[in-house]
């Protein structure tokens, strides 16, 4: 997130001392998925949270996309 100074009519200044507009990311900045993650690890079956999932079968066919539930159950139907 960056922050920029008004001059006296609220107007945004650029906020470095070349006034140049800053572009990218700068050294440390994280982005906003980074921040959000609570936890680092990989969500399997029940866990996974969402709506949609690339399904592959063991022999790295695509199965197409689906819910997390037919997923599931697709899974158990092949053992």
């Amino acid at each position: 997130m960056r922050f920029f100074r008004g001059n006296a009519r609220g107007v945004p200044q650029p906020n470095n001392i070349n006034g140049q507009w800053g572009g990218g990311p700068r050294e440390g900045d994280q982005d906003i998925a980074t921040l959000k993650r609570d936890d680092p690890q990989v969500r399997v079956n029940q866990q996974i949270r969402a709506r949609q999932v690339r399904v592959i079968d063991e022999n790295g066919v695509q199965l197409g996309i689906m819910s997390p539930w037919d997923a599931l159950r697709e899974a158990e139907s092949r053992g």
